[in-house]
């Protein structure tokens, strides 16, 4: 199962802490839009109740993905030149921060485009899928993915091209996150849609409290996931 998302304010994940504060990142989440032509935030690592400060994942109206990174307002962002999402099929989108002048964007493990503007965002604390704070507006969320998403993961690293096109077999089929870097690997979600709150997979750290949502099916994954990868951890820090 994956979850479904269609209203503002009412359908998002969210964790009240921040899987990381700053550079460098990487995040990459499954995405099945049931409707394009409006913007539509995916993901953020993001100040709570502000739109002004976040590392995001963003579709454009026109169904391309970019890279984000909003800084007191301003920012910068890297957009693919014109590889798209298409209604109705699983797409991997992949977010990779390098460094405060280098954000990059993949869509299905390529079609990378990279932005050198300085940006550098400041008092990320929230993990939030399926959209992003409304500004000061007391924790409400604005611009909700219409679609479904699942497999969402968080590194605390630059993935290289050849991780990043790792992750990605054919469309709805993928590999594991925690198949790539897996000791970088700070956070992960299924995002099966059974549970709530959905559990991060790496630790139990930053599991996503529910709001709104339903049950969708879920795309084919390949590889170690989900408690395998927690045993196998465990078993390497005894």
């Amino acid at each position: 199962m994956a979850r479904t998302f269609a209203t503002e304010q009412v359908d998002y994940l969210d964790n009240g802490a921040a899987v990381l504060t700053a550079v460098p990142i990487t995040m990459s989440c499954w995405v099945k839009p049931a409707s394009l032509g409006t913007t539509q935030v995916v993901m953020v690592l993001s100040e709570y109740n502000s739109s002004s400060n976040y590392f995001g994942i963003v579709i454009h109206t026109d169904g391309r993905p970019y890279a984000q990174t909003k800084d007191g307002g301003g920012g910068s962002f890297a957009i693919t030149a014109s590889a798209a999402l298409s209604v109705g099929v699983w797409s991997l989108i992949t977010a990779v921060f390098a460094s405060t002048t280098s954000r990059s964007i993949y869509l299905d493990g390529g079609s990378k485009v990279t932005d050198t503007a300085s940006a550098t965002p400041t008092g990320i604390n929230r993990t939030l899928l399926g959209g992003r704070y409304s500004e000061a507006s007391g924790g409400l969320t604005e611009f909700v993915i219409t679609g479904d998403a699942a497999e969402v993961g968080i590194w605390n690293v630059a993935l290289s091209d050849a991780e990043v096109a790792s992750l990605y077999v054919s469309a709805g089929v993928g590999i594991y996150p925690s198949a790539v870097q897996t000791s970088a690997l700070q956070a992960y979600w299924k995002v099966l849609g059974t549970d709530s709150p959905e559990p991060d997979e790496i630790g139990s750290a930053h599991p996503f409290t529910v709001h709104g949502t339903s049950a969708a099916t879920h795309l084919t994954m390949q590889g170690l996931g989900g408690g395998a990868v927690r045993q196998m951890m465990a078993q390497n820090e005894g």
